[in-house]
């Protein structure tokens, strides 16, 4: 929800409790598809080297879609765009996952993987500039240390 003036204290407490139940949600499921995760994915779907280079190099080639996300979040705002990316990142999530399904048509299984993993780590990006903002306006000055912490 998007407010026009100031957010009260009582909506500042419910924020920061969605915000905490959001953090473990997105920690764990980040856990079940991290870079070594997927490393050993494609490991197992037997890909060439250069492959699981460009996969590990995701990670970081994804941080050009943070302008984007900055972008989004003028036009939509904050809560929206982390919402919007977050989304979009477990459907590519799923895109890798499904890869196995295809593992006998290897090209295309890697294509999935591929894909899906660039996707993935550009919507975390997209998603994750937008995190300090939000934690702005949720937190006033004599707590954002505590709760950030």
């Amino acid at each position: 929800m998007i407010f026009s003036g100031s957010l009260s204290l009582s909506q500042q407490e419910k924020g920061q409790k969605n915000y905490k139940r959001f953090n473990l949600i997105n920690g764990l499921s980040y856990m079940c598809l991290g870079e070594t995760v997927i490393i050993l994915f494609a490991l197992q779907l037997n890909c060439q080297p250069y492959i699981i280079a460009a996969l590990s190099a995701f990670l970081y080639l994804g941080n050009f879609a943070m302008p984007i996300g900055k972008a989004t979040a003028a036009r939509i705002g904050g809560a929206k765009s982390i919402s919007l990316y977050w989304a979009l990142r477990n459907v590519s999530a799923m895109l890798v996952a499904s890869a196995y399904f295809f593992r006998d048509m290897h090209t295309i299984a890697v294509s999935m993987i591929v894909v899906g993993t660039f996707i993935f780590y550009s919507c975390r990006s997209a998603g994750t500039v937008i995190m300090q903002p939000l934690c702005g306006e949720i937190c006033t000055e004599n707590v954002r240390g505590k709760f950030l912490a």
